[in-house]
């Protein structure tokens, strides 16, 4: 009895310190990494698909961390180039913008890029953790345009999965674009999905014309991401054939390694049969006793060159709650060899002609069994 009194006080206390956080009640939905101000980033891997073309996937980095009462969340692009940041002051359960900068530049391979700072207005809250409504007002202008956006949201919803609580925010944003010649107006429809623990764990955003899906890949700390950023000329997606893990020395592709087009593109290169094939060849070869005791994401990044053939592989592997984990060698071998035994995969064609692409297939894994595969 003694125990379950302690514990019960335990609980009581460990509650009341969540709920005195001066994050309030978001700070149930973030790692101790960025409560307690040292921060961390998510990789999201984001596929957008126009409702008369082709799905593109990109890859989009977001670092968070609390420092004096303020969010501080910077954006980066798929090669490690600042493009988002913003400064949001946290209070009672509110997030109000206190300013953002975006980045103009020519070129994705223009590095100097024209930070274009935001004016905010009189209405600034973009999440209210507690209530129901929120609304943010402001516009950006480069002298020759100018955009005003109209942010909102309009219901919270609670709920648990997989007994982790997830808060689902759902909102609207409407965008005033206006130059000398023309004026347009767009109307956004959004949820923001954050989980216990995990921070915004998926993102929908859809308009008349296209829809954004955020997933989320891993959550790493600020160590890694600056490591993986320290890499020359190379974008994210780039693999270093010297640290391949699939021993084809005869693999080659057919441009230039800068040519390697990332996983944004038009006809993407992917498994002939699609996700179908490779349930096919999962439930023909899998030893599923290498399964056991496993969990997690075991994502396999690779080369299709403009043949169809495969190579460069490596593997990124992750926790359910996106942390850091290792397979065991035995099942990543196992997966590997059955992605080598596919004979021919779907090149990516860019304008009808054939290139060499950067891949990635992930497999859930959970309970004892490949649960799904992304993308």
């Amino acid at each position: 009895m003694r125990i379950v009194i302690l514990l019960c006080i335990f609980c009581i206390l460990t509650c009341d310190m969540k709920k005195d956080h001066p994050l309030g009640l978001c700070s149930e939905y973030f790692p101790e990494e960025v409560t307690n101000s040292a921060g961390a980033v998510w990789k999201y891997y984001i596929h957008l698909t126009p409702k008369d073309g082709q799905r593109k996937t990109n890859i989009k980095y977001r670092k968070i961390g609390y420092i004096n009462q303020q969010l501080l969340i910077t954006d980066h692009s798929a090669d490690f180039l600042e493009s988002y940041k913003e400064v949001i002051t946290t209070q009672d359960n509110k997030w109000k913008v206190d300013s953002t900068i975006t980045y103009d530049y020519r070129s994705d391979l223009d590095s100097l890029r024209t930070p274009m700072i935001y004016n905010i207005g009189e209405q600034n809250v973009i999440l209210n953790w507690k209530e129901s409504t929120a609304n943010l007002n402001r516009s950006i202008s480069n002298g020759t345009w100018k955009n005003n956006l109209q942010e909102s949201h309009f219901e919270v919803k609670d709920s648990l999965v997989d007994g982790l609580k997830v808060k689902t925010f759902y909102g609207k944003l409407e965008s005033n674009f206006q130059n000398e010649n023309d004026t347009s107006l767009t109307t956004f429809n959004w949820y923001r999905e954050f989980t216990e623990g995990r921070g915004m764990t998926s993102q929908y955003v859809e308009t008349d014309r296209v829809k954004y899906e955020w997933d989320i890949d891993e959550i790493i700390s600020i160590e890694e991401f600056d490591r993986r950023a320290q890499h020359g000329t190379h974008r994210v997606a780039y693999i270093d054939p010297d640290q391949a893990i699939d021993n084809q020395d005869d693999f080659t592709t057919c441009y230039h390694i800068s040519k390697i087009n990332d996983y944004y593109n038009d006809d993407r290169a992917q498994h002939i049969g699609g996700k179908g094939g490779l349930w096919e060849l999962l439930e023909n070869k899998l030893n599923p006793k290498l399964l056991k005791g496993q969990e997690g994401y075991l994502t396999y990044r690779f080369v299709v060159n403009c043949e169809g053939r495969a190579g460069r592989f490596i593997t990124e592997e992750a926790g359910l709650n996106f942390d850091r984990i290792e397979f065991s060698s035995e099942l990543k071998k196992h997966l590997l060899e059955l992605l080598l035994e596919v004979p021919k995969w779907k090149n990516l064609t860019v304008n009808s002609e054939p290139r060499d692409a950067y891949v990635y297939v992930t497999f859930k894994i959970k309970n004892d069994e490949i649960i799904e595969i992304l993308p």
